[in-house]
């Protein structure tokens, strides 16, 4: 027999605001540079990098600040998703006018986040429906989740670009 339930579980959001103002130029930069190597394949219906960004100085500096949030923040009694974290994949991405990014989680991985490199409190919000919640984003906004929350962008209607580095990490034994 199969039953259909509703749950309301808790999720930890971590949320910190980094001053990355130059590494923010550099990323920037290598995102746009890159362009859409997804042919909008993906839940991000906009320019998005490969999936290895971390194999590159600049992403990667972003994905250990991640992790080091991430293990500062979750209380010391919670170790399930919190130490010894390691990077599986990040990329990078451009929201123009129209782009979307459509509902999905990680699972299996243990955190997920996203790093504003360039946005504007009118660039489309990330949203945790199950939660209700909508953040706005900001330039050095950096926001963590566990890999199993589910999150989508609505469209982006304003012609700024909304230009994001995002991963995700599994823990490792």
């Amino acid at each position: 027999m199969i039953q259909t339930l509703e749950f309301k579980e808790r999720a930890d959001i971590i949320t910190e605001r980094l001053d990355n103002t130059e590494l923010n130029k550099i990323l920037i930069e290598k995102i746009k540079k890159i362009g859409d190597v997804q042919n909008c394949k993906t839940n991000l219906q906009g320019d998005m990098t490969s999936w290895r960004m971390q194999e590159e100085k600049e992403f990667n500096i972003i994905c250990k600040q991640a992790i080091e949030i991430i293990e500062r923040s979750i209380p010391k009694h919670d170790n399930l998703g919190r130490k010894n974290l390691l990077v599986i994949e990040c990329w990078g991405g451009v929201y123009r006018k129209g782009s979307v990014c459509h509902p999905h989680n990680h699972i299996p991985c243990a955190w997920s986040f996203v790093y504003y490199a360039q946005a504007t409190h009118n660039d489309a919000p990330l949203v945790f429906p199950t939660a209700s919640l909508g953040m706005r984003p900001e330039t050095g906004l950096l926001v963590a989740f566990p890999g199993w929350v589910t999150h989508n962008v609505p469209i982006q209607e304003h012609d700024s670009e909304r230009i994001i580095v995002a991963g995700n990490f599994k823990q490792v034994k």
